[in-house]
Order: C-alpha cells, then sequence, then structure tokens
C-alpha cells in the first residue's frame, strides 16, 4: 500500500459492478484508469461455472 500513488489509495476504497457475463471494454478501462479496488458480478450467467470463472480471471488480470 505504501507505493501506491494517492489516486491508488483513493481508487481502492470503491468497488463496482460489471455484468455477471463479462465486462464491456468500457468497465475494463474504467476500473484500470480509476484503480477501483473491488468489482462484484451483477445479474445472472446461465453459461455455467465455467464461464462465470473466466469472467473472473479475465478481472483478475486488470493491474492498478
Amino acid at each position: 500500500m505504501a507505493r501506491l500513488t494517492l489516486p491508488q489509495r483513493v481508487g481502492q476504497l470503491f468497488m463496482v459492478a460489471a455484468p455477471a457475463t463479462g465486462a464491456d471494454i468500457n468497465t475494463m478501462s474504467d476500473i484500470t484508469r480509476y484503480h477501483v479496488g473491488s468489482v462484484y458480478l451483477a445479474g445472472h450467467n446461465r453459461a455455467g461455472t465455467g464461464a462465470t470463472a473466466a469472467v473472473v480471471h479475465r478481472l483478475s488480470l486488470i493491474h492498478i
């Protein structure tokens, strides 16, 4: 935490929603730009646990 800039520290305080079926490119960009600390999956994904795991994996690759 000590190595984060002030904007990165502030961003870590926020949680945003992304569709359970996957975040669009604008949401992914905003998560990075604003250094968002947490993302939760909103809605339903009827494609199964594998598809949900893929969404989580894609989101986990984002770096602040």
